[in-house]
């Protein structure tokens, strides 16, 4: 019985200090350890990528080229309709692409365009407000005041007729940052929102939209260019000046003239020359004299097209020919061709 006892006692007394090491060790296991695996906050890493641009930035630019574009627009638009209109910039949106294309009313036209070398997914946006009266007008109609229309979907025509604004605003804006040999636009036929597809539109990243307020009579609505903020970012304004110092570009004829040229067949004369000699000696000489060349610095021979000095040369022989090797130009600073023919 004793001895009952203690076996009994003595597993009665461990048991639960076993118990309890258990719980512990148990508890040590459902402990989490601190997450340092958090992903990587999203603007932080679009800023340091340039993605993500200050908005002071953004706002300065587009102030700039916003209020640039006013007078080129107003005048395009007015030889493309013959229909006055006013123009205010208004400012910047930012924000993701996404949030930016619900921006417009709900029955804007969306045109994509590609204006390569600057960017091939530039979004433009115009309420449907105003295309509508747009084409009121177009089609002779009296009234400026054109009644809401936000909730009706534009027509097929409305939407071709559209493309007239669309083009003379994005050669417009092409004018600003983009030098004139360099602006090849291509616009997309002008669609509503929802007909945009996925393929159509850039990535949804970091976007800016600059937005004007576009009027004729009573009837005022939207223009919005969106962009990716890193585009805008890297865009400055081409001035007069900056046109000026551009390179012209060069007539076709003219091209192809010079294309003639390059093919036309020159006479080259090759001039060396002799040692100095007297006016005595001069009037001594007769058939069958020999005149040495003036070595001291070595054969230099004067090249000639047209009696034009063209190039330095050296005298010497290849084989059993006398020939000349080129070393260096005489002086020319202007295209040899255009040289030559002076």
């Amino acid at each position: 019985m004793i001895a009952a006892a203690r076996k009994s006692g003595e597993t009665g007394t461990t048991a639960p200090s076993q118990k309890a090491a258990s719980r512990r060790h148990a508890g040590n296991k459902t402990k989490t350890s601190p997450d340092i695996h958090r992903p990587f906050d999203e603007s932080l890493l679009a800023g340091m990528t340039g993605r993500l641009v200050e908005t002071a930035i953004l706002e300065k630019i587009g102030e700039t080229l916003g209020m640039a574009l006013i007078e080129p627009f107003i005048n395009m638009i007015g030889k493309s309709s013959g229909i006055p209109f006013t123009v205010r910039y208004t400012g910047i949106e930012t924000g993701h692409l996404a949030a930016l294309m619900d921006k417009p009313a709900a029955n804007a036209a969306f045109c994509i365009a590609d204006t390569t070398p600057w960017y091939s997914h530039s979004i433009a946006a115009i309420d449907g407000s105003l295309i509508i009266g747009f084409v009121e007008r177009l089609l002779g109609g009296d009234s400026d005041i054109v009644p809401d229309t936000s909730g009706r979907a534009l027509s097929a025509i409305e939407y071709d007729v559209s493309s007239v604004l669309f083009e003379s605003f994005i050669k417009a804006f092409s004018s600003l940052v983009l030098e004139p040999a360099d602006i090849k636009t291509k616009l997309a036929k002008p669609r509503g929102k929802s007909d945009l597809g996925e393929r159509d539109l850039p990535a949804d990243d970091y976007a800016v939209a600059l937005v004007w307020a576009i009027a004729f009579g009573q009837n005022t609505a939207s223009l919005r260019l969106i962009v990716p903020q890193n585009i805008l970012r890297r865009s400055a304004l081409k001035t007069q000046e900056d046109k000026d110092k551009a390179p012209k570009t060069r007539p076709e004829w003219a091209s192809g003239l010079s294309s003639q040229l390059s093919h036309s067949s020159v006479t080259l004369k090759a001039s060396i020359a002799l040692e100095p000699i007297t006016l005595g000696h001069l009037r001594r000489l007769k058939v069958g004299d020999i005149l040495p060349f003036d070595d001291e610095e070595g054969l230099n021979v004067l090249l000639q097209a047209n009696e034009k000095n063209l190039f330095w040369c050296d005298f010497g022989r290849s084989g059993e020919d006398f020939c000349v090797r080129v070393r260096e130009p005489h002086g020319l600073k202007k295209d040899l061709i255009s040289e030559i023919l002076r």
